[in-house]
């Protein structure tokens, strides 16, 4: 038994050490978006856009927050620090899924909604806002709003629709084919599929914890509670 509970013990700690990690990844990544944001607000400042930033801050952090208590518990192997981290851990799973269901109504509704809102008045006036069209364009690889006919209705096109910062000739033939509002559906849809992939990896990695921290606990006859 106590072999047993040595090896699991040294499992439960590089799990949580590699949890951890994937923690400081989401939070990175948001912080990253957040300055993003702040940096280009005209074109992904829109309401649920910032919603879901803020969630991938707070969950990464919490997550690496959790991931250290369960870490100095199995170390030091307290059983208190190690069934107040299950207890945790089984808050953050269900919030951790209801956050998933959230983030693909979201996708499906109104994140969709947003954008296609932000880049149709973006684009109602192409004279009035060339300089966030020309970086909306040359950061996502598009032309126009629906596409480059519905936008522009000449064979002179901005040096952007052909990624150009500075105004060079942009030929229709050399031009990037796709309209913005698909561009950026795809973008949003990617960045949803990266964050649901992260948050089921994490819930899996989770319930694993749980099971192993509760192991630990009650079978580590030796330790005192506190």
């Amino acid at each position: 038994m106590v072999i047993c509970i040595i090896t699991w013990t040294i499992i439960f700690i590089v799990v949580n050490f590699v949890s951890a990690v994937i923690g400081l990844v989401l939070f990175g990544s948001g912080i990253r978006d957040f300055f993003f944001q702040e940096q280009y607000k005209e074109i992904v400042d829109v309401g649920h856009l910032n919603t879901l930033t803020i969630i991938a801050i707070t969950v990464g952090l919490v997550q690496f927050l959790i991931s250290y208590i369960g870490f100095c518990g199995a170390v030091k192997l307290k059983k208190f620090a190690l069934i107040v981290y299950a207890i945790i851990l089984m808050v953050l799973i269900g919030t951790q899924i209801m956050i998933i269901g959230a983030t693909i109504w979201c996708v499906n509704s109104d994140c969709a909604e947003d954008l296609e809102h932000m880049i149709n008045k973006t684009f109602e006036n192409v004279n009035g806002s060339d300089a966030t069209i020309n970086i909306i364009q040359i950061l996502f690889y598009c032309c126009g709003a629906e596409n480059i006919s519905a936008t522009y209705h000449n064979d002179t096109l901005p040096s952007s629709c052909c990624g150009y910062f500075l105004n060079q000739t942009c030929d229709r033939k050399d031009a990037f084919q796709d309209g913005c509002q698909v561009k950026l559906r795809k973008w949003l849809i990617d960045k949803a599929i990266w964050m649901i992939s992260l948050l089921l990896t994490l819930i899996v990695i989770e319930m694993a914890c749980v099971i192993v921290a509760i192991f630990i606990a009650v079978y580590n006859y030796e330790d005192d509670f506190w």
